[in-house]
């Protein structure tokens, strides 16, 4: 997966990174859950210390290319 137009930062919420993505926020909280998408490299939270809440952010251009792997190749289970 190529990106042609690069968001302002390469760091977005859920949402955001979802929809450039073509994925849900749900799919892409479950890949990370999966293990695809390593904490600190492809996604990290940003929420405040004992809040209850959290608040990831993506790193996208590493997320499309994890996501440009093939499902078999990925060693994770498939959804």
């Amino acid at each position: 997966m190529q990106f042609y137009l690069q968001p302002p930062s390469a760091w977005l919420p859920t949402a955001q990174a979802a929809q450039l993505l073509g994925l849900s926020p749900e799919q892409l909280r479950r890949l990370r859950r999966k293990g695809l998408f390593k904490v600190g490299h492809h996604c990290r939270d940003t929420s405040f210390p004992n809040s209850g809440l959290s608040r990831w952010q993506w790193h996208v251009v590493r997320c499309g290319q994890a996501l440009a792997v093939p499902p078999e190749k990925r060693g994770i289970p498939c959804p």
